[in-house]
């Protein structure tokens, strides 16, 4: 690959990164630079015009920085690549799964729901009172664990990122994003459950889920329709 090869490879890093974490290219290319050591991506252009030219260990060390954003970038497989992991956060042994892109790390007598919508916390939850030492009692061990679970909720938001149109994640020059399942185009997006109107700002930042209460993104749709049929309510007599 040659020098002007490795910077072309760098941007097209970037781009995934960009859609990864769902921010725009120029944030993306930020990151590359400051990865390589270089406070952002216009001083690493300026390296380059004087001379700098980025090696291909480079190159390795910005993929790797993908894959840690988002480890299932370059997996092709069926349903959800999650799969379940294990680890110890001092003597506590936990698993971590992944179910209907929902984080799920438990160990002996506990347990950690990281929902797929970013508004809705996590659920942190005794599961057997019985076991009188339960770690989960213990803040500092409680915030180990929820800064790991919430690690790997990102990743799986990263890949579902990653899988929808990039048009879903970013803003056209309306403000308009488009909806990842059904297509829809706005810059306003209503929520058939809670009846809430969101900027598409908002509604791409959450995942597509409601801000408001975070239901599904088959529950927002670009237009109330559900409320053009309802009768004016009766005005009080009081």
């Amino acid at each position: 690959m040659t020098q002007d090869g490795n910077i072309k490879e760098l941007k097209k890093i970037a781009k995934k990164i960009a859609r990864s974490k769902r921010i725009e290219h120029h944030g993306a290319l930020d990151l590359v630079a400051q990865e390589l050591g270089h406070g952002h991506w216009y001083a690493a252009v300026a390296a380059h015009k004087n001379g700098w030219q980025p090696s291909p260990e480079d190159i390795g060390s910005v993929e790797d920085l993908l894959k840690q954003i988002n480890p299932y970038e370059s997996v092709e497989m069926f349903g959800d690549p999650g799969g379940e992991s294990e680890g110890q956060i001092g003597t506590h042994a936990y698993k971590i799964e992944v179910s209907m892109d929902e984080v799920i790390m438990r160990g002996r007598g506990w347990l950690v729901h990281v929902p797929e919508a970013p508004s809705k916390q996590p659920c942190v939850r005794v599961t057997d009172r019985r076991y009188k030492v339960n770690p989960i009692h213990d803040s500092d061990f409680v915030a180990q664990a929820l800064e790991i679970a919430k690690i790997k909720a990102e990743q799986v938001r990263a890949r579902i990122a990653s899988d929808w149109p990039r048009r879903s994640m970013k803003l056209d020059d309306q403000g308009r994003a488009a909806h990842p399942i059904n297509g829809g185009l706005s810059d306003t997006w209503f929520c058939l459950h809670c009846d809430e109107a969101s900027s598409a700002k908002a509604v791409a930042a959450n995942m597509w889920h409601c801000p408001s209460c975070s239901a599904s993104p088959i529950d927002v749709f670009s237009s109330a329709w559900w409320l053009d049929d309802v009768p004016e309510r009766p005005k009080s007599s009081a």
